[in-house]
């Protein structure tokens, strides 16, 4: 009787929570190390008139830079053009790429040839891409202009003031369709079979069954592509500071190109910042705004707001009783 053991009974997965623990240390680690700690440092220096001299002791300005920031010119006319630069880059992209896609989504000869030749723009660096068309622009011996002159009998500077702007434009479209059409491609190849069958039984053509049936299952990948597309259409910097440096002027300086020259040209690290950080917030609130167009999320918010509005008519008749009982 003395020798009687007692057993402590353990909670099912006790002895999986520290080990789940332990696998997400390394991952959380770099983390913290290369998004969390740069984006509060990016924080600090906002609020403070940081550039080289100073970098280790800057001096506090509280919201100085946010309002330099908010009440000068150029930070609405870069961002108006990123916005007109993202509408019209996307736009095409995306029609481009459904476009290809389609035509592509059947049984044709060389269809894989074909598949790897869309694909190969995006797999070229940014910065490589600057380089190549920097060299087929060129003015004096470029590719492009030699055609342009021999087809058309047009001689004119491809990145000069009139025509730059819609250069940095075609070369993102080149580059980046391929990434619309590798998404859409793939989301056709996932689309099921059912519905096209019963839209050919029905007697559907092949525009009507397009709309129909291909166009609203196709909305979810659509979106994802989109949300992709448009925060790195924003953050496009590579071919446009290697082509024009945001010039002739400021013809082609967007919010991207601006942030760079504050920071490194104009030595004001501290305003860079404070630019950086509104730029997060305005791609947060579009991201958000197209987020919206999701079904589940859609559903979601329809049932959250039915839901406040009950509260709020439960809360009214609650309020209605102590009246009357007082």
């Amino acid at each position: 009787m003395g020798n009687t053991k007692k057993f402590k009974i353990e909670k099912p997965g006790s002895q999986e929570k520290p080990f789940k623990y332990i696998t997400i240390q390394p991952i959380a680690s770099i983390l913290i190390v290369v998004v969390i700690f740069p984006f509060l440092y990016a924080i600090f220096l906002s609020l403070t008139n940081a550039h080289v001299a100073n970098f280790r002791h800057p001096k506090f300005v509280g919201l100085g830079n946010y309002a330099s920031a908010l009440f000068t010119w150029p930070l609405w006319k870069s961002l108006l053009r990123s916005i007109v630069y993202v509408i019209v880059t996307v736009s095409v992209e995306t029609g481009l790429g459904l476009l290809i896609a389609v035509a592509l989504n059947r049984k044709i000869g060389l269809k894989k040839l074909f598949v790897v030749l869309f694909i190969l723009p995006m797999l070229i660096s940014p910065v490589l891409v600057g380089i190549m068309f920097r060299l087929e622009g060129n003015f004096n011996f470029g590719v492009l202009q030699y055609f342009a002159t021999k087809w058309f009998g047009i001689q004119t500077n491809l990145y000069g003031p009139k025509l730059a702007y819609i250069s940095m434009m075609l070369i993102d479209i080149w580059q980046w369709t391929s990434f619309m059409f590798l998404i859409i491609y793939a989301g056709l190849a996932a689309l099921p079979q059912d519905p096209y069958e019963a839209a050919a039984v029905d007697g559907a053509s092949a525009w009507q069954t397009f709309w129909t049936v291909t166009l609203p299952l196709l909305r979810p990948v659509l979106l994802i592509a989109l949300i992709f597309r448009i925060m790195d259409s924003f953050k496009a910097f590579d071919h446009i500071n290697l082509l024009t440096n945001g010039g002739p002027g400021d013809k082609t300086t967007t919010i991207s190109v601006l942030i760079y020259k504050t920071a490194f040209e104009n030595d004001k690290l501290g305003l860079a910042c404070a630019l950086s950080i509104l730029f997060l917030i305005v791609i947060n609130l579009l991201v958000k705004r197209i987020v919206i167009y999701f079904p589940q999320y859609a559903k979601r918010l329809a049932e959250e707001k039915e839901n406040k509005a009950i509260m709020k008519e439960w809360k009214k008749k609650q309020k209605q009783a102590k009246r009357q009982t007082a």
